[in-house]
């Protein structure tokens, strides 16, 4: 089985203080979830969050994983810890694919998890089950195609998630402050930003049913 990864970013498991309670049963859940689906190799868009976890994990378990990069320069904006923690893992990597030269558009992040679900027999999903996010398009996606790609959800009990949330409530709340800061027109003559808007649902989100990992698929 070559099976595909997708899932959220570290502010909305637990926040990016690591390790903490979401991060820690996510990580424990997916070693033991590849322990289980014994792929011959993992494909990971090596985002912060569950890619480069399940990408550090494969490391752990001598699982192979092959590294697919949206655009050149992905990493160019992330802190330099991030930016040397990334490279080291790619350093890990059977293979590293570039998708696209850039510069950076948010299609390109859509185009590399279609990639994902089109070369893999089998999606594991670190979802939580609402619309709008870049890996319920990627779940969505693998759920439509004819024949669906098998979608393995990797859940959360829901007080871990209900922990998630209050967090990533935490990390919108004090990203918002920095921008209102920053874009304060009598701080170094910037002018004021613009609050980002929020993602658009993407479709109708009746999704077929998950096969729980370790359950064959009727």
């Amino acid at each position: 089985m070559i099976l595909a990864i997708t899932g959220h970013r570290p502010h909305k498991l637990g926040g990016y203080v690591i390790p903490n309670p979401v991060a820690n049963a996510v990580m424990i859940k997916l070693h033991e979830s590849l322990k289980i689906l014994q792929p011959e190799y993992v494909l990971s868009g090596m985002a912060l969050g569950v890619d480069q976890w399940t990408a550090q994990i494969c490391v752990d378990m001598h699982i192979p994983f092959k590294a697919i990069i949206a655009f050149d320069g992905y990493e160019a904006k992330w802190p330099a810890q991030s930016q040397k923690w990334y490279r080291h893992l790619l350093g890990k990597a059977l293979e590293i694919h570039m998708l696209h030269p850039g510069p950076y558009t948010p299609s390109l992040l859509h185009q590399r998890n279609y990639w994902l679900v089109d070369h893999s027999d089998a999606l594991l999903a670190v979802w939580d089950g609402q619309p709008g996010s870049g890996t319920a398009a990627c779940v969505q996606y693998a759920q439509l195609k004819n024949p669906p790609k098998p979608a393995y959800r990797l859940d959360l009990p829901d007080d871990l998630w209900a922990i998630a949330r209050v967090e990533e409530d935490t990390w919108k709340a004090r990203k918002a402050e920095r921008s209102a800061w920053v874009g304060r027109p009598d701080q170094f003559n910037q002018p004021m930003r613009q609050p980002k808007p929020e993602p658009e649902p993407t479709g109708d989100l009746r999704f077929r049913r998950f096969v729980d990992v370790g359950e064959e698929e009727s």
